[in-house]
């Protein structure tokens, strides 16, 4: 791989009238990659849009929650020069959508990152309870989905 994939949702719409708000941004979508080696260099982003901003006393919309970014491969994908990223979009208050998934199935590692420079993320529901390793960094929050446990073995 060298160069970009994404799969990032798009900004919501800023509205021009004093009596609407801004619109949410969209979500990041999935990206699936199954190869044998993966090398290189590159960016692979799946992540929400921002909010928009409303006249109607600033009023914005919602960020737009990380999408999800599987990795089937059997390179140890931090050895290469190549970045994932899956982060909630950003609103105007200082808040984030919720951060997205990256999975990794040679290492059989599930990571939820804000990649946030302070809080305010909302929270990443986790409904898998088949991943060993569950890696929840930068801000980023997670939840079971149901109520229940997740169990790492």
């Amino acid at each position: 791989m060298n160069g970009l994939i994404t799969a990032d949702g798009l900004p919501g719409q800023t509205s021009t009238a004093n009596t609407t708000n801004g619109s949410g941004g969209g979500s990041g979508g999935l990206i699936l990659i199954s190869s044998p080696s993966l090398t290189g260099t590159g960016l692979i982003t799946s992540s929400g849009g921002d909010a928009g901003f409303g006249e109607n006393l600033g009023v914005t919309g919602g960020a737009g929650s990380g999408g999800r970014i599987v990795i089937n491969t059997q390179t140890d994908i931090s050895t290469t020069e190549i970045n994932v990223a899956a982060s909630g979009g950003k609103n105007n208050c200082e808040g984030f959508g919720a951060a997205g998934t990256r999975f990794y199935n040679n290492t059989d590692t599930l990571v939820i990152d804000a990649q946030a420079a302070s809080t305010g993320s909302a929270i990443t529901p986790i409904s898998s309870d088949h991943v060993s390793n569950i890696i929840v960094q930068n801000y980023a929050l997670a939840a079971p989905a149901q109520s229940g446990v997740i169990n790492c073995s």
